[in-house]
């Protein structure tokens, strides 16, 4: 009997020892085994708009944006506030560094497109980027006469009654020289087109994008509060078209002037 008791012990150790030294079974823990929260996306910066970026360049700018020489209009578009909003809202490629170099990479390209559609088949991106280059060349040329014609009359007066004229005649053929310096004959040619037939109409386009372009600019001012708010809005919602302004003129009421000429034209 003692045996027996002293078997039976010795079996329940032996089998309390091998459950004791079996692996704990994983119990999740309370925080593990509650609700998993989504991940949240990253935050994505959001793009300034048009009127977050006007308030904001006016707190920097609260004076005339025009002044002698565009001095400001010209701050406001070297600023970091402007170049951002240019960049996000109207990006180029390549990319623009400068806002000079924006001009020279971002044509009206529906502009041209709609009016090379009258001459061409499907006008390529070189076809339009040529063309800008001519109609950017053709303008400048245009508000070098418009100036030469408009001289103040202090200078008119010293200069003499025929004052420009020689000049004026100079910069006709300058004219001329542009267009063939830029390639436009030979694009002509490689399109097939008869130069006799197009540059009149051609001549007309850039005419009719001048007359257009001085329209919006008055709307602007009209609609926006007058000039300086008109420039600025104007610098935000076409600023291809306030750096060809930038490029060409310096005298504020010149620029006026040809504004108010272009819709006598109208």
């Amino acid at each position: 009997m003692q045996h027996f008791l002293r078997l039976t012990v010795c079996v329940l150790c032996v089998t309390c020892h091998l459950l004791g030294c079996q692996d704990p079974v994983d119990v999740p823990s309370k925080e593990e085994t509650g609700p998993v929260e989504a991940l949240k996306p990253a935050s994505i910066a959001r793009q300034p708009t048009a009127e977050e970026t006007f308030t904001k360049l006016r707190l920097v700018f609260p004076n005339a944006i025009l002044d002698t020489d565009f001095k400001t209009l010209r701050k406001v578009t070297t600023s970091k506030t402007y170049l951002d909003f240019i960049r996000q809202t109207y990006p180029t490629q390549p990319p623009f560094q400068t806002f000079e170099a924006y001009f020279q990479v971002a044509p009206n390209a529906e502009r041209y497109t709609t009016f090379l559609k009258g001459w061409v088949d499907a006008p390529t991106e070189e076809d339009v980027r040529r063309f800008h280059q001519a109609t950017v060349a053709y303008r400048c040329s245009n508000l070098i006469l418009f100036r030469m014609q408009n001289l103040p009359p202090p200078l008119a007066n010293k200069l003499g009654p025929n004052v420009g004229d020689g000049d004026i005649d100079l910069m006709l053929k300058k004219r001329t020289g542009v267009i063939k310096e830029i390639g436009l004959h030979a694009w002509l040619t490689e399109r097939g087109l008869d130069s006799l037939s197009f540059l009149p109409v051609f001549e007309e386009f850039v005419s009719q994008t001048e007359r257009e372009d001085a329209m919006w600019l008055h709307e602007q001012f009209k609609v926006r509060n007058g000039v300086n708010d008109g420039l600025l809005w104007s610098a935000l919602l076409k600023p291809a078209l306030i750096s060809e302004i930038l490029t060409n003129f310096s005298d504020p009421d010149l620029f006026l002037r040809w504004i108010d000429k272009r819709l006598e034209i109208e």
